[in-house]
């Protein structure tokens, strides 16, 4: 019996397969690549944070009604400095390592099907010898 279209057919989503794990490590790479410069990004916006409180300020450099609405707009601007740095980003992050995860888990599958494709193969050739 000739089992060669299925044989072919097998190996053509063997080969299919293959690419897209190919791809799917792409994505991961760069994906775990941005991971690495948000956390780097993070850490240096973390370092600059202080620089919101700059100048200080006092009775003697400045005070009245502006220096409250000053004080107000720096204050506002530290909260959203901190959702920025701690929610913002975690969830970014979270979304990352998200992905990274359900591209591994496609990779296993996909790795799983290239073995059944094989075992088939084997089996319709070892039909073939009988």
């Amino acid at each position: 019996m000739d089992n060669s279209y299925q044989i072919s057919q097998l190996t053509s989503e063997i080969s299919t397969f293959n690419g897209v794990i190919k791809d799917n490590n792409e994505k991961i790479g760069r994906l775990e690549d941005s991971k690495i410069k948000i956390i780097a990004d993070q850490d240096e916006l973390s370092m600059q944070k202080g620089a919101v409180n700059q100048p200080d300020l006092s009775s003697e450099t400045w005070q009245g009604k502006h220096t409250n609405d000053f004080l107000d707009k720096r204050e506002n601007i530290k909260q959203e400095y901190n959702n920025m740095m701690n929610t913002q980003v975690g969830i970014l992050l979270d979304n990352i390592a998200n992905a990274i995860e359900r591209l591994k888990k496609a990779n296993l599958d996909l790795s799983s099907s290239i073995e059944t494709n094989r075992y088939r193969i084997r089996q319709l050739r070892e039909m073939e010898d009988d």
